[in-house]
């Protein structure tokens, strides 16, 4: 079973997640991009579901690590956020992530993300 990251600071949200994504994946949770870092360094992971806005370090920041430190592109990163403008779309694209999905959660787009990315 392939093992995935949700980094969100919302415990609700990374419950919903884990709900809709435990039966195919093996889900670990980082509650902010401080622990994601630290997880990321423990572990390998298929696929990386990031949110944006969280204390600590934010996901602007957990993709800086991730292309410093060369995990990317080697763990595909979605981002999951309520943020909506095409520009920062277009930055986190650009700083490494593979994919945008916005809030409210629709977990077929979801899922089916996670399964493209990992298939690559």
């Amino acid at each position: 079973m392939e093992k995935i990251m949700i980094v969100d600071d919302t415990v609700i949200s990374r419950g919903v997640l884990r709900a809709g994504l435990e039966a195919d994946f093996a889900c670990e949770e980082a509650e902010n991009g401080r622990v994601a870092v630290e997880k990321l360094q423990q572990a390998d992971f298929a696929c990386v579901l990031l949110d944006l806005m969280m204390p600590e370090m934010d996901g602007f920041a957990v993709l800086e690590f991730m292309r410093e430190h060369g995990y990317s592109p080697r763990i595909p990163v979605i981002i999951l956020t309520g943020i909506t403008d095409d520009a920062t779309r277009r930055r986190c694209l650009e700083a490494g992530a593979v994919d945008f999905l916005e809030k409210p959660y629709r977990m077929e787009a979801i899922h089916a993300a996670v399964r493209r990315v990992i298939s690559r």
